[in-house]
């Protein structure tokens, strides 16, 4: 069986759900948010995939793709811009998550847009070809679908 794993980078806590490939959601997992600058925090994050897979005893080389949500900017090439409540090196973290899930192909994106493109995969909004998302926690934000295509920009 393929897997898709998912992980909410929040300020506080980071959230991770484990799909199957056609968006049902198997599993969840909350860790307290470490600094991801340096291997104890990523650490913490690959300790968590690892239990989380485990729990449904599959192998760490069934998860096909992981997208990592964060509170902040994602240019369309997926590099992360300034984020203000989390210490992030993404490079580094990618490069954890690559040697725990073998793989998956990882890409960040946007929380509000994260929201939005699971919606449309496997939510209230499967079938709805053009949407908005408002997504409101520490932050406010909004993700875009128009004509099934996640809309980028600011």
């Amino acid at each position: 069986m393929e897997y898709v794993l998912g992980i909410d980078v929040g300020g506080t806590t980071i959230k991770l759900g484990l799909f199957s490939a056609e968006g049902e959601l198997l599993s969840e997992q909350k860790v307290k948010t470490p600094t991801l600058d340096n291997e104890d925090g990523y650490q913490t994050v690959t300790d968590a995939i690892k239990l989380i897979v485990h729990g449904q005893k599959a192998s760490r080389n069934d998860v096909i793709a992981c997208g990592l949500d964060i509170p902040g900017p994602v240019a369309d090439d997926g590099t992360v811009g300034l984020l203000a409540n989390v210490d992030i090196d993404p490079e580094g973290l990618v490069q954890a998550i690559n040697m725990c899930l073998p793989n998956a192909t990882i890409a960040f994106v946007n929380d509000a847009n994260a929201a939005a493109l699971g919606e449309a995969w496997a939510g209230v909004a499967v079938g709805v070809p053009s949407f908005v998302l408002i997504a409101l926690g520490t932050g406010v934000g909004a993700g875009v679908v128009v004509d099934g295509k996640l809309a980028a920009g600011a």
